[in-house]
């Protein structure tokens, strides 16, 4: 700090620092600019870590997903004979037979589609993150159709009693299940260089 000192026997005018207050701003300065740095720093780790769980995530997803079916299908399967097959059954058995194949089939060949498709844009993404992220949407989408498909099989099943359509959820559910997110599937899937490769395997 700069003080003004007047000599009244000289009549002169003078500037006297204070050095001790001038040291503790600059002290302070110091330590704010430090904490900044700090903080900074602190939340670009975080968001890194967070980043880095992509792969984590997804396979949680994918198990409770999986599960989902399993234990949809054991439960159905065990309270089959709760539900009287009437005529008006009857017309849903001849309904379901066109409608689970069908969508069966279109679930399984457009989630492959629209994963590839999708897989196909991250590839052109920026950094690593951002292929994962789009990778994630990708899985999911897959994931969707296929659960939706097995799903109604499901409920077809439980409907008709119709061994044929628990077969086409047996089915389904164990493409789903061969269907785990890896880390060498998520490489060969993005086709990731060497960088990009250890981000992806440090999470497996």
């Amino acid at each position: 700090m700069i003080e003004l000192v007047f000599n009244f026997k000289t009549g002169r005018r003078r500037f006297k620092i204070n050095k001790s207050i001038f040291i503790q701003n600059k002290i302070l300065i110091f330590t704010f600019d430090e904490s900044l740095l700090l903080f900074k720093k602190t939340k670009k780790n975080r968001t890194m870590n967070n980043q880095q769980k992509h792969l984590q995530t997804l396979q949680t997803i994918h198990i409770a997903m999986l599960m989902g079916q399993v234990m949809l299908a054991l439960a159905l399967f065990f309270l089959r004979n709760e539900i009287i097959v009437d005529e008006q059954n009857t017309e849903f058995a001849s309904t379901f037979k066109l409608v689970v194949p069908v969508i069966a089939l279109g679930g399984l060949l457009g989630g492959f589609f629209v994963f590839k498709m999708l897989v196909s844009k991250a590839r052109g993404a920026g950094d690593v993150f951002a292929k994962l992220a789009m990778y994630r949407s990708a899985f999911l989408v897959r994931a969707a159709l296929l659960e939706g498909s097995a799903l109604l099989a499901i409920v077809a099943f439980y409907l008709t009693k119709d061994l044929l359509f628990m077969g086409v959820a047996i089915v389904l559910i164990f493409i789903f299940a061969f269907l785990r997110p890896t880390a060498s599937g998520v490489i060969q899937d993005l086709e990731l260089s060497g960088e990009e490769r250890e981000v992806v395997n440090r999470e497996s």
